[in-house]
């Protein structure tokens, strides 16, 4: 590679962490980066157009990860923090790699708290909320390596749509006048089909709509309804768009529920015990996601809540204009997230 050649590696294995690494390529100059993909970061860039490297079978291996850097002429590597295994993430193989190359690390956090100790030591973490900061010091890093910047992924979601625009994605769905509830799912193994099963009863006492969307990683999990309206929208490639068409999003805790909030659809939050709950914890060392804690969503802990938490987040306009603005302060204070991450990175490499 040239001198004059691309002087920032920007990796990531799922959709979120590509998109809050995406908008970097505009503050370093499309010229200075390149971006190394696999998995759904892959399918999600390729579906807007833009080149990038797709990881060789040597990569698969220490010694091939180090070999690549040693003849990439990169100055730093900039990561995702994509929920894999470990041993097995792109982004994790290639940290360690860049640490013996010599190269700095920095991780992009997609959901607070989601880089584990287990992770390779990274020289700069950036994330989103000084809670989550604090929760990074507990666990051991170092002040000076934790950077509270915002997510640069949910700056650019777009703003709620039109009636018009609405109606249209509505139609196309087949929704009708009935409330629309979008569930973004997460893996079975993580309690999805189990909270989803506690969810049902309430949804039919409002008569909603279920859109229901599988992790992207596990298509295949299934769910049993009965006595509910169920549009399968899994195939879907634009997940923002459902979220727009739909009244509220409900979840575990996927960051769909979050793009949501910036476009203008409330969500809620379930973590059950035994289910999402414990997996929440486990995942991130926090038991409420931040979001439900700055009062941005809702949230329900318990089966007993789920009845009366529903009904707030459908029908309580007051709680939902409530909601809403909160996240809108939240993308104001995101809007320049990249471009803060981008200076320190410039800085420090």
């Amino acid at each position: 590679m040239s001198a004059r050649g691309p002087r920032y590696l920007l990796v990531a294995v799922y959709r979120g962490p590509y998109i809050g690494l995406a908008p970097l390529e505009r503050e370093f100059g499309a010229s200075a980066c390149a971006f190394l993909l696999d998995g759904e970061a892959a399918k999600e860039r390729r579906r807007h157009g833009p080149p990038f490297l797709h990881p060789s079978p040597a990569l698969s291996g220490a010694a091939g990860c180090l070999d690549f850097l040693r003849r990439s002429g990169y100055r730093a590597l900039v990561r995702g923090v994509s929920k894999t295994p470990v041993r097995d993430n792109l982004e994790t193989r290639l940290s360690t790699a860049a640490a013996k190359a010599g190269l700095p690390v920095y991780a992009v956090e997609d959901y607070p708290g989601n880089y584990t100790p287990d992770q390779p030591r990274a020289d700069g973490l950036f994330v989103e909320f000084p809670s989550t900061k604090a929760l990074h010091l507990r666990r051991g890093l170092r002040p000076s390596s934790v950077h509270v910047t915002g997510n640069p992924r949910y700056a650019c979601v777009q703003s709620p749509p039109t009636r018009a625009e609405r109606a249209a994605l509505r139609a196309r769905l087949g929704i009708g006048d009935e409330p629309a509830v979008l569930w973004a799912g997460q893996p079975n193994r993580m309690g999805n089909a189990g909270t989803l099963k506690a969810l049902l009863p309430h949804l039919r006492k409002h008569r909603a709509t279920l859109l229901y969307r599988s992790h992207p990683y596990t298509p295949a999990d299934a769910v049993m309804t009965s006595g509910i309206k169920v549009i399968d929208v899994t195939a879907e490639s634009d997940p923002i768009a459902l979220a727009r068409a739909a009244d509220l999003v409900g979840t575990q805790f996927s960051t769909l529920a979050v793009e949501a909030g910036y476009a203008g659809v409330p969500s809620l939050f379930i973590l059950l015990p035994g289910l999402g709950l414990d997996r929440h914890i486990g995942s991130t060392g926090e038991a409420t996601p931040p979001w439900c804690g700055e009062g941005l969503a809702f949230l329900a802990r318990s089966r007993s809540e789920l009845c009366p938490a529903l009904a707030r987040a459908l029908g309580d306009r007051v709680s939902r204009a409530r909601v809403l603005r909160g996240f809108q302060r939240l993308k104001m204070a995101n809007r320049h997230s990249a471009r803060r991450i981008a200076r320190i990175v410039e800085a420090s490499s």
